[in-house]
């Protein structure tokens, strides 16, 4: 089979379009940071992405509930002490009454 200068330059013309398609998309990726940009150019990444964002949700909204938890649980042990404060210094009350009517 003759290669002709004509095939030759068809070749180096198809290879530099593929050259050129992933430059393209290589630029792409790097100034939006994604690898993919179309859930159907990888449907499995794409996929394992979305579980990710889901857990990332899931984790965030754990962390709201953790700190809202935390603030109810400062608030009661405030009011408990409060609370406990109270009931010594009623009991201090009632010692001093009880001595003033012996």
């Amino acid at each position: 089979m003759r290669v002709t200068d004509n095939s030759r330059f068809q070749l180096v013309q198809d290879n530099l379009q593929k050259l050129q398609a992933r430059q393209q998309v290589a630029l792409q990726q790097s100034s939006t940071g994604r690898r993919i940009s179309a859930a159907s150019e990888d449907p499995l990444a794409a996929a394992e992405a979305l579980r990710n964002d889901g857990r990332q949700t899931e984790a965030t909204s754990y962390r709201k509930n953790i700190a809202s938890v935390r603030d109810d649980v400062t608030l009661s042990e405030g009011v408990l002490d409060e609370v406990s404060q109270l009931f010594q210094r009623a009991h201090e009350i009632a010692m001093q009454i009880g001595r003033a009517h012996v």
